[in-house]
């Protein structure tokens, strides 16, 4: 936990993959059936290939026990949009409707559903009562903007908005339209640690909205994902970077396949890592941020400032930039004009590395010559310990 009371972590699953039992075939209907009936199915994976398909009333009757069983943690329900017939827009609307009554899922995934027709509102009571949900994703369900607007009333409504940890709205129907509307219903959970909206159609107008939502300093959120979003270029790496510069909660941004981002743009990113204008820059550098999700073409010198980020201890941070970009040498110059709060650790930095044996044979002569050029530090040391 975090001094703030937040999580540090990456949100993960509570139901084991052990606990959960996969529905990929025909011949399970039963057990499946038997277990939501009796309430010992923890979690439950429809797979998006089905042998043969059930049928609507087969659907019909899974939904409803789901919607009445009150053991149950996770569901997924994925298609491969191959099966539209078996879920016309009266049938998608059933079965979610019954899915909506359950109050024990602390997680729900709907995937590749064609909701462009259907009414999303009918997850409504779901997501106000259910009291445990940790984890909701609507990934490329197709919804429209009024959907999305109902939703986040919905989200407005919750009796427990504490619980949402992970939202996932991603897919081609998200557009700058619809960032407004989703950073209302981040508002909305205060405990959200992860947003994905990977695959969105979002442009520069969506970025920017999103940039000033993780500039503010109540926003909380750990990872947000923007893999394969088509306007992530280089304008959109300085945008977001320029976002970054005060935040110190977000740790991973997710910028996979956004092959439009060049040396320029991470050059952005590298800037707000380890400013190197001095050492007072380079000490209020962004030390939080320590994954970019392995893009291929991250330079080097930016690599290393995420490795670096990732240390718990963010002096440690500190201490690390300002060795490798100011005293590497047994030159001075960088420390002059260096603030008074953080020429006593400096100190320390030094004369521990010599005392441990880490610094090279000039580092007791360097320790001498800075107590040399800052005489009035001694004084200040004192002060500071009370002596």
């Amino acid at each position: 936990m975090t001094e703030d009371g937040d999580d540090d972590t990456s949100y993960e699953s509570a139901v084991h993959d052990n606990d959960i039992l996969y529905y990929d075939n025909h011949d399970q209907y039963n057990t499946v059936m038997w277990q939501l009936n009796n309430n010992t199915l923890k979690g439950l994976t429809i797979c998006d290939a089905y042998n043969p398909p059930p049928s609507v009333t087969q659907w019909r009757t899974l939904a409803q026990l789901i919607g009445r069983n009150t053991f149950i943690e996770h569901f997924y329900f994925g298609n491969d949009g191959e099966n539209e017939e078996d879920f016309a827009t009266e049938h998608l609307e059933a079965f979610v409707s019954d899915i909506a009554k359950n109050r024990s899922l602390k997680e729900l995934w709907l995937d590749h559903y064609d909701f462009s027709r259907a009414r999303l509102s009918v997850l409504h009571p779901f997501v106000i009562e259910n009291d445990k949900l940790v984890k909701i994703s609507l990934c490329s369900c197709d919804f429209g903007l009024h959907d999305l607007q109902m939703l986040a009333a919905a989200f407005s409504q919750r009796r427990n908005p504490e619980s949402t940890k992970v939202i996932d709205i991603s897919g081609r129907n998200i557009s700058d339209e619809s960032i407004p509307t989703i950073v209302d219903i981040c508002g909305h959970c205060p405990r959200l640690q992860q947003l994905d909206l990977g695959h969105s159609r979002f442009g520069i107008q969506g970025l920017r909205i999103l940039a000033t939502f993780l500039a503010n300093p109540e926003c909380r959120l750990r990872h947000l994902t923007l893999d394969g979003v088509p306007a992530v270029d280089d304008e959109a790496a300085r945008i977001l970077a320029n976002s970054l510069v005060n935040n110190n909660k977000l740790k991973t941004l997710g910028l996979k396949w956004c092959n439009a981002i060049t040396p320029t743009g991470w050059e952005h990113f590298l800037g707000i890592l380890r400013s190197t204008s001095d050492i007072n820059a380079t000490s209020c550098s962004n030390h939080t941020l320590c994954n970019l999700k392995d893009h291929p073409s991250i330079p080097e010198d930016l690599v290393l400032c995420l490795q670096v980020n990732e240390y718990k201890n963010k002096k440690d941070v500190i201490r690390e930039k300002i060795f490798h970009y100011h005293l590497n040498d047994s030159d001075l110059a960088p420390l002059f004009g260096a603030d008074q709060e953080i020429l006593p650790d400096l100190l320390g930095w030094i004369g521990k590395a010599y005392e441990d044996g880490l610094g090279d044979k000039s580092s007791g002569t360097v320790f001498y010559r800075i107590i040399r050029s800052f005489p009035d530090l001694c004084g200040f040391l004192k002060h500071m310990i009370g002596r």
